[in-house]
């Protein structure tokens, strides 16, 4: 085999910097969105100083939320729209938190439905960040970063909040929007890109519709036993409240973490059918064991762990579904929407049980209803879902291979498509997973540069994207 330039395989130097920014100013805005609008400590602290059942804010605040994620990709459409969204949203949810330092009022409605539908905004668009800053086969560890800091970030607000003052919590929440304005401003978005051709963005969008749909159906009916939690079961230990304060998320964060430091050619699917067996275990403890703290850390455990398993699955799913549309926003927040929209859902039902003759038993009967659900709802996601990323089931076996064995496996593949040397630079950093931007900088080119190469490169192979060429790389059987 030929000697091929050693600096086609040396190893990759992503824009860490960027990646590094883009989980930090997601985190710190998440923290606050968890510690505060979405069911926060925060919120129930306030609600509990003013004397008022805030739980129909919280309803509109959720509803609210819901909307901002879902319609977000209506109209951001690119990286610099969605960095133009985020500034100006996470403004506005600063202004908006601004309002709870005063007594209860008719502005307290006004500013949770504001602050809610901005933060949609904020999480959908981030979506561009994911694509841009991160490569594809590296995007289940951007996420788990990014929920895992998020949640740290929340335990400290509630701690404060609960064991403190939740005027205090709320000063420093809005004080780490303020860092995310800084760190979004100072983000280096480089100058607007079409990364692909309206047809080619067309097939790929279509190919990703069903699966997503899917998805989204399989996020709701998992996520109603999210919303039974928030309202039947975290209120039953509502008497621990130090020990809620801060070890709520720990089991969430312990599990993303765990998962997330896996290595790659293990079998991530297993840990789905052992969460639906965590959720299942929690209800059916929380209808047997006590109030005492220490069936709360059993209980919460349980279901916290199951939630960490399927957030860190379908936030993975959804940043892998970026590369098959031009749109990240629309993508990212249709299928967080339907997180959302799970939990609304759970926490309707879940107050119907509690304010229509609550029985313990309620909630554990719907949620055994859930799960079989979602194990006859399992396998036929499993299948849509592989019919659509097989083209990236590659990844995991071509980075476990030594550096000898990934030079051989790609040169086998150029050898007979009569390849420039540049292009056979350009097709491997797009084998490796990198986006236009990142081929750009690696090999000091413009973007319009790099499009036209791989125009060529296309035609070469005769492919229309970037999917398909990963599919003819997967299909020639050098990947074993």
């Amino acid at each position: 085999m030929p000697v091929i330039e050693n600096k086609l395989y040396a190893k990759l130097k992503f824009p860490l910097d960027s990646r590094i920014l883009s989980v930090l100013l997601f985190s710190l805005f998440s923290g606050w969105l968890l510690a505060f609008p979405f069911e926060g400590q925060i919120f129930y602290a306030l609600g509990n100083k003013n004397n008022i059942d805030i739980h129909n804010l919280l309803f509109s605040g959720i509803f609210a939320h819901f909307i901002g994620l879902f319609t977000c990709g209506l109209f951001v459409k690119n990286i610099h729209t969605a960095k133009r969204t985020f500034t100006f949203s996470t403004v506005l949810c600063i202004a908006g938190s601004t309002i709870f330092f005063s007594r209860y009022s008719i502005m307290w409605h006004i500013s949770i439905i504001l602050i809610s539908l901005s933060a949609g905004f904020v999480i959908a668009s981030w979506g561009f960040y994911l694509k841009n800053f991160t490569p594809s086969n590296e995007r289940i560890k951007t996420v788990a970063d990014a929920l895992i800091l998020s949640n740290i970030i929340m335990i400290i607000f509630n701690v404060v909040a609960i064991n403190i003052s939740p005027y205090i919590s709320l000063a420093i929440s809005i004080l780490a929007l303020f860092f995310a304005l800084i760190l979004n401003h100072n983000l280096n978005i480089g100058m607007p890109t079409n990364h692909q051709s309206s047809h080619e963005n067309l097939v790929m969008e279509e190919k990703v519709i069903f699966p997503l749909l899917f998805l989204c159906i399989f996020i709701i009916i998992i996520t109603i036993n999210s919303g039974l939690m928030y309202r039947i079961i975290n209120p039953a230990f509502g008497h621990h409240q130090f020990l809620v304060s801060w070890y709520w998320s720990i089991p969430y964060i312990t599990t993303i973490f765990i998962l997330r430091n896996l290595p790659l050619k293990t079998n991530r699917t297993y840990a789905l059918t052992i969460g639906i067996a965590m959720i299942g275990f929690s209800f059916l403890l929380f209808a047997y064991l006590d109030r005492s703290a220490l069936s709360y850390i059993i209980i919460d455990s349980l279901m916290l762990g199951a939630c960490g398993i399927f957030d860190l699955f379908w936030w993975s799913i959804l940043a892998e579904m970026l590369d098959y549309s031009n749109n990240a926003a629309k993508i990212f927040g249709i299928g967080l929407s339907a997180n959302v929209l799970g939990v609304f859902i759970g926490e309707l039902i879940g107050s119907a049980i509690y304010t229509v003759n609550f029985d313990k038993y309620d909630p554990t009967l719907i949620a055994f209803i859930v799960v079989f659900i979602i194990m006859l709802m399992l396998p036929i996601l499993n299948n849509q879902l592989l019919k659509l990323l097989k083209t990236h089931a590659f990844l995991t076996k071509f980075f476990n291979m030594d550096t000898h064995e990934q030079n051989g496996a790609i040169y086998n593949f150029m050898e007979s498509r009569k390849l420039t040397e540049r292009e056979k630079e350009i097709t491997v950093l797009l084998l490796k997973g990198l986006t236009y931007k990142m081929i750009a900088n690696e090999l000091c080119l413009s973007e319009n540069t790099i499009k036209t190469h791989i125009k060529n490169i296309y035609s070469k192979f005769d492919v229309k994207s970037k999917s398909e060429l990963m599919i003819i790389f997967n299909e020639t059987n050098i990947i074993s």
